[in-house]
């Protein structure tokens, strides 16, 4: 019996954000633009197929700084402009395989429960500093667990610089002024279950 190897499939992400009154233009092209540099950045820092060094420039955060192959890309397959905002991507087969889509979900997923804490928090705004202190930590560990071997191996002397580069991609997209991450959900071939 000979064993079939298995194509990778693409990932389906479904992001539902809670907005603060009405939403303007460049706070929700801001969050989609952010969205796309979190995910290029863990593309370029995690796939055999990139190498980050040519892309931890300046450059990088320009439009056609991030020479990404259109099937790496990530995909839109829903935008539901209500309330709340629903955002469907699909994010490449390729990068499915290099534990890209688990590490993006799980940086979204903590990125949503931030929503949470961030509610109780403000009432402590001395505690603020602490607080991005702590976030930054809590995110840097989930890095390193999540994608640190995978970065030893590509990029040993540059591992720091590549995850605090993602820290502040992310932190970028949480200060969203309105758009917050409320539910985060894989999907099965971009189908609801």
């Amino acid at each position: 019996m000979v064993l079939e190897e298995r194509k990778p499939i693409p990932q389906a992400i479904k992001i539902i954000a809670e907005e603060k009154g009405i939403l303007e233009l460049d706070n929700l092209s801001s969050f989609l633009y952010d969205l796309v540099l979190l995910h290029d950045r863990l593309l370029l820092s995690l796939s055999d197929e990139y190498d980050y060094k040519y892309h931890s420039t300046f450059y990088f955060y320009r439009r056609t700084g991030r020479r990404i192959k259109k099937s790496d890309k990530l995909l839109v397959k829903l935008v539901t402009k209500e309330s709340p905002f629903v955002i469907l991507v699909i994010i490449g087969a390729a990068a499915s395989v290099v534990g890209l889509s688990w590490t993006l979900i799980k940086i979204l997923e903590k990125l949503r429960d931030w929503k949470v804490e961030k509610e109780i928090k403000r009432l402590q705004k001395e505690n603020l500093v602490l607080d991005k202190y702590i976030k930054q930590q809590e995110l840097r560990s989930l890095l390193e667990d999540s994608v640190g071997e995978k970065l030893l191996e590509k990029y040993p002397d540059d591992v720091e610089q590549i995850i605090d580069c993602t820290i502040r991609d992310v932190l970028r997209l949480s200060e969203n002024e309105q758009l917050k991450i409320a539910e985060v959900k894989t999907l099965e071939d971009g189908r609801e279950e």
